[in-house]
């Protein structure tokens, strides 16, 4: 669901034009980095069918890394900090929407949530959904006259990069 993911940076970032694109587009990856350095150390795991994922994707915990990652971003001003908050949120939010029932709600709660199956078949269509509506709110955000310098270069680089890593990551 990477492209998802970015496009809800690229959402954000027409919702606070302040709120640096870079921070934005990591903000968006912050949980699968955690889930990484996690697996890594092996705090997490799991399989196709069913994460392990207490602390990075739980609820919770994701509530917690979002206000870490946004604290970063306070100096700059509570608007930008409010959407770097929603970036790492976003992740959490559009994963309940693709995951198996494998996000608790706080480490090793027994309640798991994610909706995947009910969509059956259409993730795919759900994903390039979402995708296609953050990408037309930062394209309409762009084409505004005061926005011409950053406009199609960011569009054409963040499409790029969300489908590549969609590509190699999920396959």
């Amino acid at each position: 669901m990477y492209p998802g993911h970015f496009a809800a940076g690229l959402a954000l970032k027409a919702a606070e034009p302040r709120a640096p694109m870079l921070g934005l587009m990591v903000g968006v990856g912050v949980l699968d980095l955690l889930f990484g350095g996690f697996v890594t150390v092996g705090l997490e795991g799991g399989g196709f069918k069913h994460f392990d994922t207490p602390w990075s994707h739980s609820l919770a915990m994701s509530i917690v890394w979002s206000t870490l990652f946004a604290a970063f971003y306070w100096r700059q001003g509570w608007r930008v900090a409010a959407a770097m908050f929603a970036a790492v949120m976003s992740h959490w939010v559009l994963d309940l929407f693709s995951h198996n029932p494998d996000m608790a709600l706080w480490p090793y709660s027994k309640i798991e949530l994610g909706f995947g199956p009910l969509f059956g078949g259409l993730g795919g269509w759900l994903e390039l959904l979402v995708s296609a509506v953050g990408t037309g709110v930062y394209v309409l955000w762009a084409l505004r006259p005061e926005n011409a310098s950053r406009r199609w270069g960011v569009v054409a680089a963040t499409v790029a990069v969300a489908y590549i890593v969609e590509v190699l990551v999920v396959g």
